[in-house]
C-alpha cells in the first residue's frame, strides 16, 4: 500500500467470510494499492508468464458517489494492458493488444444497481483465442455484473499478451494504464481475485 489503508466493517450475505474492506479516499494516485506475488517479489502479471493466457478478474466494490472515472483494477499500459473501470455509473472493461483492443461496458443506472449502496460484483473474463459465445479466431472479452453477463467484445486478434509488464494496481494506476486517464478510487474493495482461465457465466 501506498499508504497505510483504512478498513471498514460490512456485512454481505453475499460475501461469506468477508468481515471488512479496504477503504481506499481517491486524494490521488498513490492512495491504492500495488499488487505483488505473495513474496512481493513480483508485481506484474507478464512476469508471473501467465499474460497471453486466459484469465479472469473479479472484484467486489462499493463506491463513494456515482460520480467520476475511478480505476478499480488496471495492469500492464499503454500497449498491453488490461483495466476495470467506474465512469459515473457504469462499469467498464478495456482490453488492449498491441494495435488492438476491446471495450464493453454495463450502465449501472440501467440495470437499477447502485454501486454507492451495496457491494457490486464485477468480473472481466479474457479468452485469448476464440471461445465463448462470439465468433471468429480472435480473443474476446467478457463482462459480469452481480453474475449476469453485462457485455462482450471482439478484440480483433488473437490476444498475444493483455499485460504489458508494468506493475498491477488496485484503485490506483501503478506505472501506466491502457486507455485514458482515470483517477484513483474513492470507495471500498472487499475481494480481488485473479484466476487463469476464463471463468463460465456460472462459475461466476
Amino acid at each position: 500500500f501506498h499508504a497505510a489503508p483504512d478498513f471498514v466493517e460490512i456485512d454481505d450475505s453475499r460475501l461469506p467470510g468477508i468481515s471488512h474492506a479496504l477503504r481506499f479516499d481517491g486524494s490521488d494516485l498513490l492512495s491504492g494499492a500495488e499488487l505483488y506475488n505473495t513474496d512481493q517479489s513480483v508485481n506484474s502479471f507478464r512476469d508471473l508468464e501467465v499474460s497471453g493466457q486466459d484469465a479472469s478478474f473479479e472484484i467486489w466494490f462499493r463506491a463513494e458517489d456515482m460520480s467520476g472515472h475511478e480505476v478499480l483494477f488496471e495492469a500492464g499500459g499503454g500497449t498491453y494492458g488490461t483495466s476495470l473501470r467506474l465512469n459515473d455509473d457504469s462499469v467498464e472493461f478495456f482490453v488492449k493488444n498491441d494495435t488492438t483492443w476491446a471495450q464493453t461496458s454495463c450502465d449501472l443506472g440501467q440495470a437499477q444497481i447502485d454501486a454507492s449502496t451495496d457491494f457490486v460484483q464485477v468480473a472481466g473474463v479474457i479468452r485469448v483465442n476464440g471461445g465463448g459465445n462470439l465468433p471468429g479466431n480472435g480473443g474476446n472479452v467478457t463482462l459480469y455484473v452481480n453474475g449476469a453477463k453485462a457485455g462482450e467484445a471482439l478484440v480483433g486478434d488473437v490476444i498475444r499478451y493483455w499485460d504489458g509488464g508494468d506493475g498491477a494496481g488496485l484503485g490506483m494506476i501503478n506505472g501506466g494504464i491502457n486507455f485514458d486517464n482515470p483517477g484513483a478510487l474513492s470507495g471500498d474493495i472487499a475481494s480481488f481475485r485473479m484466476y487463469e482461465r476464463a471463468l463460465s457465466g456460472d462459475e461466476v
